[in-house]
């Protein structure tokens, strides 16, 4: 009730004070597994006086890398388990998704809109608990202009500071200088679809080889 009444006076500064409170709360995800899995990362990451943090929150940013056909959407498509936004920047049939505002670019100019538009229709529509930013576009990137693709996740992330959501996107590889909490690499093993979540170099303790399996999510396809 009162991030409705906030949005509807326009007050910035207001919404990023309780922007910043939200961002405790955990999303609720539908892969009990992938929490064991981020709690391990962050025992490693931190000292032994701070409690581990488990989940995915708002404000995180994940990124499922894999090659095509690997399973990336099969999982972002299932991670909305609440009210979010899903970008569909491919064209490939998703079925139906349930509590999610669809957006489907198909120009440069769609997307350009849509890069423009965004942060009126958080101000329209109210606050998400995920975005999804899921396919490639087809611009031709360069080492000085990472392409439209990235300059919408750009002002995904801006947007963070004021609507306290999760943003979630796929890439084929991991771009150098992507910042993200949380990267995981999709694969497919049999019948299952797997997530694998990549330490990070700052690591301060190794993994064992029980860990390491600690680290995978497996769900069924």
């Amino acid at each position: 009730m009162l991030r409705q009444s906030l949005e509807h006076i326009d007050h910035k500064s207001a919404l990023q004070i309780l922007c910043k409170a939200e961002q405790r709360q955990k999303l609720t995800v539908p892969f009990l597994h992938l929490e064991t899995a981020i709690a391990l990362m962050h025992s490693k990451l931190l000292d032994k006086s701070t409690s581990p943090r488990a989940g995915i929150h708002p404000g995180d940013t994940v990124i499922l890398t894999g090659k095509s056909g690997s399973g990336k959407t099969f999982l972002i498509t299932r991670l909305i388990s609440s009210h979010g936004v899903y970008i569909n920047l491919d064209q490939h049939s998703t079925g139906s998704l349930p509590t999610t505002h669809h957006f489907r670019p198909r120009t440069d100019l769609d997307l350009l809109q849509l890069i423009y538009s965004l942060e009126k229709w958080f101000y329209d529509n109210g606050s998400v608990d995920w975005v999804m930013i899921d396919g490639d576009w087809h611009d031709n990137e360069t080492d000085n202009d990472r392409g439209l693709k990235w300059t919408l996740i750009e002002k995904a992330k801006a947007l963070q500071s004021t609507w306290p959501f999760a943003l979630v996107y796929t890439s084929r590889t991991l771009v150098v200088g992507a910042h993200a909490d949380y990267r995981f690499e999709c694969y497919k093993q049999h019948q299952a679809v797997c997530m694998k979540l990549i330490p990070p170099f700052s690591s301060s303790h190794p993994y064992s080889a029980n860990e390491m399996d600690t680290l995978i999510t497996t769900i069924d396809g």
